[in-house]
C-alpha cells in the first residue's frame, strides 16, 4: 500500500511540473508573438516614414501643393 501511495505522490508531482512547463511554454509563445508583432509594426512605421519623407522631398510632391 505504501508503494501505491508513493507512486501517486510522484504522479501528482509530475502533473504539477508538467502543468508549470505548459504555462511557461505558453508564456514564451505569447512573448515571441508580441515581439514579432512589434517588429512588424516598427518596419511598417519606418516604411511609412520613408515614404512620407520621399514624397515631401520629391518634385512631384511639391507640385501638388
Amino acid at each position: 500500500m505504501k508503494k501505491i501511495q508513493l507512486l501517486l505522490e510522484r504522479l501528482s508531482c509530475l502533473d504539477a511540473m508538467l502543468g508549470e512547463r505548459i504555462l511557461l511554454e505558453q508564456a514564451q509563445v505569447k512573448v515571441s508573438f508580441y515581439e514579432q508583432l512589434n517588429s512588424a509594426h516598427q518596419r511598417v512605421s519606418l516604411a511609412e516614414k520613408k515614404w512620407q519623407v520621399k514624397n515631401t522631398c520629391s518634385p512631384k510632391g511639391s507640385e501638388r501643393d
